[in-house]
Parts: structure tokens; C-alpha cells; sequence
């Protein structure tokens, strides 16, 4: 979903790793370059749908009729719009995985998975240029997941990510990934200096509460790097 150039799909396809792909997006532009690239690198079989969202009938049909051995991918778009996205879809229990790069509001995306009742099994950040770039692979609670998760199932309750790991990811949290600490350290030294700036001028209190609560979060998150 949100296939751009479908540079993604056609990689899957012809690694071997897809057995089929579908493409889509709500853009006419995008959509004519990812026939163009279905040409160019010999997928033809790769539908390409317009679609807002998840709504195209082909595609509820096409995730329907894979009896539950379907993955979505939903990238290079905000936070906000993921959840819109996933909130819309009446299917979504009929994704095995669901793998998501939100650029924005990640903690809302995860706590869209927590409330929706799919696990987090496997987390990924990466650094590139200068920007830095989670992904999220969500699973079904039988998919397995994070140790805590395993042990709130055999304990019949289901595990409540706490603050940071919904901002931040319980799996690179636990994991201790170092990307993900770096990206906390370059993050705890701009709202440091965000806040002294702000402490300098006596004014935007809000703000200032804000950022307070966000570094408790950064700080709660590298305390995870402390552990032994």
C-alpha cells in the first residue's frame, strides 16, 4: 500500500521471497511508474491497483482468498495515515504480518497494533542519511513474539507495552539495537537543547512540559542499555 514505484514489490518477486505481489496506491502518478518498473524488470503478472487505503475490492478479495498467508506492507508514509489506513480496513485480522515503516507518530502506529491485538515479533531501525528509519513486522498473538509477550500469554493476560517501548519498539528495546541508541542519544541532546533555549526565554510552558515528558521517555529507553 502506497506503492510508489513498486520498487519493493518487484524486488520480493523477483528475490524469490513473494510468491505474488499487489501494488497499490491512490495516486495516478505513482501508479503509472510502477507499470513502467512492471515492464522494465519483467514482472508482469504483479497487478498494480488504485486504491485509497486498503478499500480496492480486488484487494480484499485478493488477501480473502489467501487463506490467512498474506503479508502487508505499508510504507514511507506518516504514523497518522497508517493507522487511518489500518483502522479502515474491515480484513486486517486476515494478514498473517503486517510490516510498517511509518516516517511519523510510530508510538501511535504500535499502539494501534497493541490495541488490535497483533504481537510485535520483529523490529528494525536504520540510519541513512543523516535520517533515521524504523520498521515494525506485526504478527497474530499464535506468530510468537517479544519475551514479555510469551510470558503475558502463558500467564492468560495480554503484556501493555509501557511508555517507552511504545515510542521506542520492546523488541530493539530489548534487543538493545544500537542504531536505535544512537538515535536516542542524537534525540536526548536536541530536546536538551530545545529546553534550555526555552528555560532561556521563560515562555512556552506547554512546550516545555512536552519535551520534559519526552526526555523521561528517552531516558527510560536507554536505561534498557544499562541492563545487564
Amino acid at each position: 500500500v502506497g506503492a510508489d514505484n513498486a520498487y519493493m514489490s518487484i524486488r520480493l518477486l523477483k528475490s524469490g521471497k513473494a510468491a505474488s505481489a499487489v501494488a497499490s496506491d491512490i495516486n495516478d502518478g505513482p501508479l503509472r511508474r510502477a507499470v513502467e518498473n512492471r515492464e522494465r524488470y519483467g514482472v508482469p503478472y504483479m497487478p498494480v491497483i488504485k486504491s485509497d487505503g486498503l478499500s480496492s475490492p480486488v484487494l480484499r478479495e485478493t488477501v480473502v482468498s489467501s487463506r490467512g498467508d498474506s503479508c502487508l506492507l505499508i510504507a514511507g508514509m506518516g504514523g497518522a495515515l497508517t493507522c487511518r489506513i489500518l483502522e479502515e480496513c474491515d480484513y486486517l485480522d486476515r494478514f498473517r504480518y503486517m510490516v510498517l515503516a511509518p516516517q511519523s507518530e510510530v508510538r501511535d502506529v504500535r499502539r494501534f497494533l497493541e490495541d488490535a491485538g497483533r504481537i510485535i515479533i520483529a523490529e528494525d531501525m536504520v540510519l541513512e542519511q543523516g535520517k533515521y528509519y524504523p520498521v515494525i513486522c506485526a504478527g497474530s498473538p499464535d506468530e510468537g513474539g517479544t519475551e514479555r509477550s510469551q510470558d503475558a500469554k502463558t500467564q492468560g493476560r495480554p503484556h501493555r507495552m509501557n511508555d517507552a517501548e511504545a515510542a521506542f519498539g520492546p523488541v530493539m528495546l530489548r534487543s538493545r539495537h544500537p542504531v536505535l541508541r544512537s538515535y536516542l542519544s542524537s534525540r536526548e541532546q536536541t530536546v536538551l537543547g530545545i529546553l534550555e533555549e526555552l528555560r532561556a526565554h521563560g515562555a512556552h510552558t506547554d512546550r516545555e512540559a512536552e519535551l520534559e515528558l519526552e526526555l523521561r521517555t528517552i531516558r527510560e529507553a536507554e536505561a534498557y542499555y544499562e541492563m545487564q
